[in-house]
């Protein structure tokens, strides 16, 4: 049974809190940054946040059991059969794709290195519903139009499917303007496999794939 995190806070106390209330990305110019000063923000990051659930309680407003595709959520989980996988995330960032009856698919940022997250969420913004950037702002893009595409090519390492059995909390839903700093955010909780290594294999990924489109030209 998922928990269920109630909090009653002014708006005052959530500002002064709530991690994406003190740190607020650019996507844009995040994008043009180098390897650099991505490694200079997960420090920086990684001395505000001690668990997942700092995330999880910063804002109670964000909080939900109800999922849209093409909003991104970050919530807990424990897969049931976590023993026939090779490693997973027991705190995703995911941007939803698709939902089941038994559960949902989507792209999950933290099996990728951060530049690379910025970057693929910055090319999957082409397919953004509005350009408000707020609560009502989805991605809504078919996998058939990324699958293959060269700039979409970390979508494939990054895409996982998900059980609703798995789940160890609700959903913090993440507004449009919030999602740089959630891709950003230092809190991948890896089982398993040590998270370089992870990376590593996506990296590995998007190169062979960008190898092969060369060969073929």
């Amino acid at each position: 049974m998922p928990t269920v995190i109630k909090q009653s806070r002014t708006a005052a106390q959530i500002a002064a809190l709530d991690i994406f209330e003190r740190n607020k990305y650019d996507l844009k110019t995040s994008f043009r940054k180098s390897k650099a000063w991505y490694e200079q923000q997960m420090i920086l990051l990684m001395k505000q946040i001690q668990s997942p659930w700092i995330v999880m309680k910063g804002n109670p407003t964000q909080l939900t059991t109800k999922l849209m595709p093409g909003k991104m959520y970050m919530y807990i989980y424990d897969p049931v059969y976590k023993s026939s996988i090779p490693y997973f995330d027991r705190f995703p960032c995911t941007m939803l794709y698709k939902r089941s009856i038994n559960g949902f698919s989507g792209i999950n940022f933290h099996y990728l290195p951060y530049q690379m997250r910025v970057h693929l969420l910055y090319h999957l913004m082409q397919y953004k519903t509005n350009a408000k950037m707020d609560e009502t702002t989805r991605i809504k893009y078919s996998w058939d139009a990324i699958k293959g595409v060269r700039k979409f090519a970390a979508a494939v390492p990054a895409f996982h499917n998900y059980s609703f059995a798995g789940l160890r909390s609700t959903f913090r839903e993440i507004r449009a303007y919030d999602w740089t700093t959630a891709v950003l955010l230092p809190v991948e909780q890896f089982v398993k496999m040590p998270d370089d290594r992870i990376w590593d294999k996506s990296r590995q990924y998007v190169n062979r794939m960008n190898q092969g489109k060369k060969r073929r030209k």
